[in-house]
């Protein structure tokens, strides 16, 4: 009886030690799935936060590749780089892998440390970031670091449209400076900005008439019913001999006016004019350009406008632009710099 006894404890003893292995055994194998499942999900987290800093990075590497011209070139490198170091998420900092030129078929033209060549048209940028584990660590074997990678590519395009509810429209010759004189803003005989009307301050909109391009004595700078979102340049315009302005879009860019307040001290995207023809009431524009003005109220119904350099038109609300054509070094007016990967 005595040895019974014994045999049956002993017997529970063992299924005891038994459900003691399967039971660690079984803890282990749950505690890293669990592990994995929280190492994972905040992986995928820094990868959505890696391709943000990608984005962003190839981005500010476009809009400085703008800064270059043929004779004076900029490397943008560096620029990418402290951007990308910004955009950093959960105590990881990414790094910049490589910082490709693009030209305007996407074909990788050489590290951005570089000066850029005349073919680049935008930069193709690579980050990664590496973070430790947590507890899938305790799972032998397991990694104690993991890294995402991501992939972004901005590229330059010229803005080859307008908005349809620009309040004013320029003339392109002999265009009126505001503190007196003329000053032709197009290139004789081309659709081009000249450089040397940059940062000139001309008049836009008055009540006594302001050059017409032939347009005859009536027109005062305003256009007329141009109610497209995008209107392809070159095109023609309607103008009106009224003297109200106001604008329905939101302009998006830096300082861009608004609609609802008055157009002043903001940037207007205006159309630029070689010709025109009408008088009294009918008025006819051929638009060859669309430039950005920095927009000073004179008075009432009266507006002067500072003629900006390149200037990138933004994501927003506001109005934005069908892709133009690929951007060179040195092409001056209104610029868009759109992912395209």
């Amino acid at each position: 009886m005595m040895w019974e006894t014994m045999r049956r404890w002993l017997w529970h003893a063992r299924a005891r030690g038994q459900v003691l292995v399967l039971f660690a055994v079984a803890l282990v194998g749950m505690i890293g799935m669990t592990g994995l499942a929280i190492d994972l999900g905040y992986t995928f987290s820094q990868k959505r936060a890696i391709q943000n800093a990608a984005d962003a990075g190839a981005l500010a590497g476009a809009q400085y590749l703008t800064k270059s011209t043929p004779d004076t070139r900029y490397p943008v490198r560096n620029e990418v780089a402290q951007v990308v170091a910004q955009n950093g998420f959960g105590g990881a900092t990414p790094q910049l892998v490589s910082c490709q030129y693009v030209d305007a078929s996407d074909n990788l033209l050489g590290d951005c440390s570089q000066e850029p060549p005349d073919e680049a048209t935008g930069v193709e940028v690579r980050v990664r970031e590496t973070h430790r584990t947590f507890f899938i660590q305790i799972v032998p074997g397991a990694p104690d670091t993991a890294s995402t990678e991501a992939m972004a590519r901005a590229r330059v395009f010229k803005v080859t449209n307008a908005p349809g509810d620009a309040p004013f429209v320029v003339c392109g010759y002999d265009t009126e400076l505001a503190g007196g004189g003329t000053f032709s803003i197009l290139k004789p005989g081309t659709n081009e900005i000249d450089p040397a009307a940059i940062g000139k301050t001309f008049r836009i909109h008055a009540p006594q008439g302001i050059s017409r391009c032939g347009t005859g004595n009536a027109f005062k700078g305003l256009v007329g019913d141009n109610d497209e979102e995008n209107i392809p340049i070159p095109g023609i315009w309607e103008g009106t001999p009224g003297t109200r302005a106001s604008i329905r879009i939101k302009v998006p860019g830096l300082r861009g006016c608004r609609p609802g307040s008055s157009v002043n001290d903001c940037i207007l995207l205006l159309p630029i004019a070689d010709s025109g023809e009408g008088n009294g009431s009918h008025i006819k524009f051929h638009v060859v350009a669309v430039a950005a003005f920095w927009i000073q109220e004179c008075h009432a119904n009266c507006h002067e406008g500072t003629l900006i350099g390149p200037y990138v038109i933004g994501p927003g609300d506001g109005w934005l632009p069908d892709p133009g054509d690929s951007w060179q070094l040195g092409d001056n007016g209104l610029l868009m710099i759109r992912l395209v990967a």
